[in-house]
């Protein structure tokens, strides 16, 4: 386990505008002889509920909303090869390796559970990872945990038409995603899964105008954009934005004055996705930091309910994230005849006005809390009342973050 005084944060969805999607293509090749397969993801769209990619949202400008907002640029465009201080893990329950960004996405889960029934997969059949291959078969999405209307998922032997039923199927759920799968004669079966999602705040967020610096595990110190909310920041604006938001959970130190642990609910009323943000120790995997954060929540019992209210001289702050990364299965592909891969576009930003941050840790101000997230750090995503995920990520270091 790693050092528990290093906290991180989970984020359920976060920003007036977040843009999620993933592209997930395994493909089983079953003929001796060929190894090498061409593997193109999707790229993201949403659906007709929240808009195209890149579309204009709300932003401020001397004090009225409305002027188009254009977003962060890409952090980062590009495979997982050259993300060195990035992993996509196939499950949750995946040992989380140290110093490391992790990225998990209910997409390979979902292709491998539809894909077995057809060509079951064994940890024999990959000696040099039987416990991927294992952990894989124990676990399962529920596809009630899934926003509605924002996944497909299918699978089928190539002789039988699958990848003609997929590009069909696609067009008519989401017209705005062209899959281009690649398979032939000599591969037996596929499977194919897309999950997007977007959610917009009730009130939006503030922008940093000075920016922040982010620290990793390492200490290292990068610069960065950020959104939040400040005191220092117009008062109407701030009203609205501190009645959205609800404390799950905190932890206050008396010694050193530092609030060392806390959730957040950065938006009571939103559904059917509930974003959290919550700052706790990390624990061996992302499913087990996950379950801590639930057991934080149910069990906290607050001095007085005002303690759940977010005030107007409290802080908040959070890195813009903006990235596209692909990768393969490599750990499953040491069987030449199994090809995995996954795409995940992500875009977390403020999509709100003006906000100035402070680059430090959590600590107590004299007239507010501030909930600054400019360390190591979680997002997840979930439907609001699951206890299951279906996006999740660890952010470690600054390669995917936004910077000036």
């Amino acid at each position: 386990m790693r050092n528990v005084h290093r906290a991180i944060v989970w984020v359920l969805g976060i920003g007036l505008v977040l843009f999620f999607g993933v592209a997930l293509y395994i493909s089983l090749d079953l003929t001796e002889g060929r190894t090498d397969m061409s593997h193109v993801a999707p790229s993201l769209a949403v659906d007709g509920n929240s808009g195209q990619a890149g579309e204009t949202v709300a932003s401020q400008k001397g004090g009225r909303i409305g002027l188009p907002y254009a977003g962060p640029p890409l952090a980062f465009d590009g495979n997982s090869i050259q993300a060195g201080e990035t992993v996509i893990v196939p499950t949750l329950d995946t040992p989380a390796p140290a110093g490391k960004n992790i990225i998990w996405c209910a997409t390979f889960q979902l292709c491998w559970d539809e894909l077995k029934p057809i060509v079951a997969i064994d940890p024999d059949d990959v000696p040099d990872s039987p416990e991927t291959v294992e952990r894989l078969n124990n676990a399962r999405v529920n596809k009630d945990d899934l926003p509605a209307g924002g996944y497909y998922v299918a699978a089928g032997r190539v002789k039988d038409g699958i990848v003609r039923k997929i590009q069909s199927d696609m067009a008519a759920r989401f017209p705005h995603v062209t899959p281009d799968i690649a398979a032939d004669d000599a591969t037996v079966a596929l499977a194919y899964a897309y999950l997007a999602d977007s959610l917009k705040f009730g009130a939006p967020y503030l922008d940093s105008k000075s920016g922040d610096v982010f620290v990793d595990s390492a200490g290292t110190r990068t610069p960065i954009t950020s959104f939040g909310l400040h005191k220092r920041d117009g008062a109407p604006l701030n009203t609205m934005l501190v009645r959205q938001i609800e404390i799950l959970y905190f932890r206050y130190n008396e010694e050193t004055h530092r609030y060392e642990e806390f959730v957040l609910d950065l938006d009571k009323k939103s559904s059917p996705t509930q974003i959290i943000l919550a700052c706790v120790a990390p624990r061996e995997s992302l499913v087990a930091t996950w379950q801590d954060v639930l057991r934080k929540i149910e069990e906290w019992q607050p001095g007085r309910d005002s303690e759940r209210e977010f005030d107007k001289h409290d802080t908040l702050a959070v890195p813009n994230i903006n990235y596209k990364i692909q990768h393969r299965f490599r750990e499953l592909e040491t069987n030449p005849r199994l090809k995995a891969s996954q795409t995940i576009e992500f875009r977390l930003d403020r999509s709100g006005t003006a906000f100035a941050s402070h680059a430090q840790h959590v600590a107590l101000a004299a007239d507010g809390r501030d909930f600054q997230f400019t360390q190591p750090f979680l997002i997840v995503m979930r439907k609001r009342e699951s206890t299951e995920p279906y996006f999740v990520m660890w952010i470690d270091n600054a390669e995917l973050l936004c910077k000036p």
